[in-house]
């Protein structure tokens, strides 16, 4: 009995000093900014990318109004994914993926607990944020890539799409499901794999509908219109 009581404290204790290194996850939604400047929204989403940068981390242009960037710790070990997307006067700082980061999702893909340490990046980061667009002068827009917010051609779901070379992905749903889900983003990518990373073959429009096939991790497997079959990240869109 004494055996068994000692194992059980035992286990209690692991559990609690694994409880002690993780963190509800801390997103910031709806957050406002100054624009006294009447700064246009495109500089605005290039002051956000720098500012990216500057805090440290890398970031990728998804959309018009969606910015994905990625923090990388110890030779790639460690990595955590936020999305951060625009809206007039407001933006949003989200969970979205994390590597090694001891994540333990809840009721939302985004909500959670993980690694102390993701809410303290993920801190810096809209601090550096907050500065960026407080001072723009702060950070030079002539060190962005060439090219890197030219404007992009939407294609509509309904349209064929052109036979090109495409990053497939081979990504297999691993829960199937049924129903549908709708678009909650202005736009977002609908992707050949369950990762952002795949290739993008078209954009989806809020408020469009989508089949649902499946799940792996926080991506869901749908089929829009005309049968184009792709993969959308699950806090893009509301189950139905």
């Amino acid at each position: 009995m004494k055996i068994h009581h000692s194992l059980l404290a035992l286990l209690l204790l692991v559990f609690i000093a694994g409880c002690s290194r993780t963190a509800t996850i801390i997103n910031y939604r709806d957050t406002s900014y100054s624009n006294q400047e009447q700064i246009s929204e495109s500089k605005i989403k290039q002051l956000i990318y720098l500012a990216c940068i500057k805090a440290g981390w890398t970031a990728t242009v998804e959309s018009d109004q969606f910015i994905t960037a990625t923090y990388t710790v110890g030779k790639s070990r460690h990595i955590a994914v936020v999305d951060i997307s625009l809206k007039q006067g407001f933006y949003d700082l989200v969970y979205q993926n994390s590597t090694n980061l001891k994540f333990i999702a809840s009721s939302s893909p985004s909500e959670g607990r993980i690694h102390k340490n993701y809410n303290v990046w993920v801190k810096k980061l809209k601090r550096t944020i907050d500065s960026v667009l407080s001072k723009p002068d702060s950070v030079d827009l002539n060190s962005l890539p060439e090219g890197l917010f030219a404007e992009k051609t939407i294609l509509d779901p309904m349209d064929q799409l052109m036979e090109r070379q495409l990053d497939l992905c081979n990504d297999q749903a691993n829960t199937l499901l049924t129903g549908q889900v709708v678009v909650n983003r202005s736009l977002i990518n609908l992707k050949t794999g369950a990762s952002i990373r795949c290739t993008a073959i078209a954009v989806i429009k809020k408020g469009q509908f989508l089949k649902l096939k499946g799940q792996k991790g926080n991506w869901y497997q749908v089929t829009a219109e005309n049968n184009i079959e792709g993969w959308v990240f699950s806090s893009f869109v509301n189950r139905q």
